[in-house]
């Protein structure tokens, strides 16, 4: 067998305290460990493979004092092979999973589920930024058993399928290579803990579904489809051993037969306005309701045609700049309903005219 240097596996020193070797282990076992090369390429995975291994392997023999000063005086440890075919590899591997599930245990944060919530928003809403309110329900804690979920005798207690590490080792050979998969415990939903005498109206999980409400106001600019995320306004951890999930606020944007967002720019609101044809043709001024409820004037040029368009400067939406976009107004000509007999006349004597023909 060839010798290696573990402490250079390691990263250490060959005066390395026992805290910092397992330091440096625990630092390195995540890196490569298995769970953590998904979507490399498989000669990536096979070297981080190989790379655990032998991290697996130094740890063993420098973490334990008999057999460090063996291998300090001999540069050796006779029995400790992966070759070696008297070595469960799955045995080995459960072994430092449990170093692996403990430091996991150690720093896990368990976060409660999130929420999705379709939001329908006006355009006014969005243009004056206004405040909004939904009602939705998340689970909160118990009122029963006031978010412990256990009776008044009752307690926690490690839980025996994953002890206390929250997830478990799914193990598997492939062909001529072993696989392992760290998941989530489905016996304590990953909080490493269990009840023992369950309240009996939440059954443990310490949660109950309850209608809330939440007040914000509505991003300036936003277009159909987007969202934004509200942190800890999802549901809360079993038992209260967390933080809460968040909540997504999916935005379905209502428009209306007189406004729209401006496909090009969905910060430019679009509208027309019906200006009378005589009006179009010698120009005149007139007013325009905008997104924010006020009236607006407009100047129709001379000679106007149908679907011409007016920009109207910073009337439209919010940048995040504190800009805005502008208000699109397409003019629409008026026609008359009912033309009388002097006007028709009138019309007529027009027509003849040149610059009607």
């Amino acid at each position: 067998m060839e010798k290696k240097d573990y402490y250079k596996v390691l990263g250490v020193s060959k005066n390395a305290t026992p805290e910092e070797i397992k330091k440096s282990y625990r630092k390195l076992s995540l890196k490569y460990h298995p769970d953590k090369q998904q979507g490399k390429s498989e000669t990536e995975q096979k070297e981080a493979e190989e790379k655990f291994k032998e991290i697996a392997e130094a740890y063993s023999v420098l973490s334990n004092d008999d057999k460090r000063k063996k291998y300090d005086m001999f540069g050796t440890v006779d029995g400790f092979n992966f070759s070696n075919n008297d070595v469960d590899p799955f045995d080995f591997l459960r072994k430092m999973y449990n170093n692996y599930g403990n430091y996991e245990a150690e720093n896990r944060v368990i976060k409660g589920s999130s929420i999705q919530f379709t939001v329908k928003v006006t355009l006014e809403e969005i243009y004056n930024n206004d405040k909004h309110t939904i009602k939705y329900k998340r689970y909160k804690p118990c009122h029963s058993c006031n978010g412990k979920g256990t009776k008044p005798d009752g307690y926690e207690t490690t839980c025996p399928k994953c002890n206390g590490n929250g997830v478990i080792m799914n193990e598997y050979r492939q062909g001529y290579a072993f696989v392992s998969q760290t998941v989530e415990c489905p016996n304590c939903h990953g909080t490493g803990r269990i009840v023992v005498k369950p309240c009996e109206k939440c059954g443990g999980t310490g949660l109950e579904l309850s209608e809330d409400t939440f007040t914000f106001k509505v991003p300036s600019g936003i277009i159909n489809n987007t969202y934004t995320i509200i942190n800890g306004r999802g549901n809360y951890p079993e038992r209260n051993n967390g933080i809460n999930g968040d909540l997504k606020l999916v935005f379905n944007v209502q428009q209306n037969d007189k406004f729209i967002i401006d496909e090009n720019d969905p910060f430019n609101v679009v509208t027309y306005i019906e200006v009378p044809i005589l009006d179009c043709i010698t120009g005149c001024d007139t007013k325009i309701m905008g997104l924010d409820n006020k009236m607006h004037k407009i100047t129709i040029l001379p000679n106007t045609l149908q679907n011409s368009k007016v920009i109207m400067k910073e009337l439209g939406f919010m940048h995040n700049d504190g800009k805005r976009g502008n208000m699109i107004v397409y003019v629409k000509q008026k026609m008359p309903s009912k033309i009388s007999k002097d006007e028709e006349k009138l019309i007529n004597k027009l027509k003849n005219m040149t610059n009607f023909k």
